[in-house]
């Protein structure tokens, strides 16, 4: 839907090209890999950024609703408890990915670790903001069932952030997502090889 918001091209050939794109950065090296990689991160946060920008406006209007926050359903916990350990599982599997890489650190011993914690107590405070300032703003049967919940959530708080601006930002979040996925793939086989 990110995608879709910006023009309307058949999916397939976009999925190609966007892999052919990543891939042949991937292939550029390392060196170059990161630096896009860093820009990638920088664009991405921004993003998250304005999700916590947009909640934090819509509430302080007046239009929040805090108490979406601790409204459980407990119609299902197996399916709460499934779905909270998939997405647990999925936000670590990047942090999985920097394991790869720590041969190409300077210094392994004392950088990798501070880095790790710094990264994961970095990435946990922005998105438990970013979760806390959604349900605030939008129904979580609503995000549950849109196709991009964080546009949902920008475009409903009025702050006047422009969808295609936003649709821009999570296109590259996710093209930042697969260039990792790459990178950690071809450094493990690389890995494997030696």
């Amino acid at each position: 839907d990110y995608f879709q918001a910006l023009v309307d091209w058949p999916a397939q050939w976009v999925c190609v090209a966007f892999l052919v794109i990543v891939g042949l950065l991937n292939a550029r090296g390392i060196k170059e890999s990161l630096s896009a990689n860093l820009v990638m991160t920088v664009i991405e946060l921004s993003g998250l950024l304005m999700v916590i920008a947009a909640a934090v406006w819509f509430v302080s209007q007046g239009q929040g609703v805090p108490q979406r926050v601790f409204e459980l359903d407990t119609a299902s916990p197996a399916t709460a408890i499934l779905g909270a350990s998939l997405l647990a599982f999925y936000s670590f599997v990047g942090f999985e990915t920097s394991a790869n890489l720590a041969e190409e650190i300077k210094d392994v011993r004392r950088v990798y670790p501070r880095a790790l914690f710094g990264a994961l107590l970095a990435a946990g405070a922005v998105y438990m903001l970013v979760g806390v300032g959604a349900a605030m703003v939008l129904p979580v049967d609503q995000l549950k069932d849109s196709q991009a919940p964080l546009m949902d959530v920008v475009s409903a708080s009025g702050l006047g952030i422009p969808a295609p601006w936003f649709a821009v930002i999570a296109l590259i979040a996710v093209a930042n997502g697969a260039l990792l996925t790459m990178i950690m793939a071809s450094r493990l086989t690389f890995g494997i090889a030696r």
